[in-house]
């Protein structure tokens, strides 16, 4: 249950495994460019790695039952793939993708350190997310703010410190308006 809404869901628990101990869930669509993406995923950073996640939503159908049966990495939610403001699956998806990965830890005493959340058209340097998130706090980073070399980056997140002053979009017609 999320948000007081009951999601159904389809997981393999017992594949919550992963090499670093990070579990990874990746938002996608189960259509359009998502199975294109996916592929090239586990072809690239994916590859050969246990732990990563696709979170797919909408109807359950042939294509989608073939593609959870043969890599084992799908997490399917019971939800109409939109991605339009208040009806948006993407909160959905991404409160779906730790309660799955905390019910595989409940159940299957799965150990991990970490989850994090990307999206597929996105790439992942797992190895040194796994740097990161492990180093202790004297160690030197890999990733750093550019713009003040003395500042520690201790963040929760690992990605582009964007220091210049963008103008913040507050236009109705915007698609994401702050």
């Amino acid at each position: 249950i999320i948000s007081c809404h009951e999601i159904g869901f389809r997981a393999n628990l017992h594949s919550f495994q992963s090499d670093l101990n990070i579990i990874v869930g990746v938002l996608s669509s189960a259509g359009g460019s998502g199975p294109a993406r996916r592929k090239s995923i586990r072809s690239t950073w994916a590859s050969g790695r246990t732990g990563v996640f696709f979170l797919v939503a909408g109807p359950w159908s042939e294509e989608i039952a073939e593609e959870y049966n043969k890599y084992d990495d799908l997490l399917w939610i019971d939800e109409e793939e939109v991605y339009d403001g208040e009806r948006s699956v993407l909160t959905f998806k991404t409160y779906a993708f730790i309660a799955i990965a905390q019910a595989a830890l409940a159940k299957y005493g799965h150990e991990y350190t970490h989850l994090f959340k990307t999206d597929d058209d996105s790439y992942l340097d797992l190895n040194a997310l796994h740097h990161e998130f492990n180093a202790s706090e004297d160690a030197p980073r890999k990733f750093k703010c550019s713009r003040d070399e003395e500042r520690k980056c201790n963040h929760d997140f690992v990605g582009q410190c964007h220091m210049s002053n963008y103008r913040v979009h507050r236009e109705e017609g915007y698609k994401w308006p702050l």
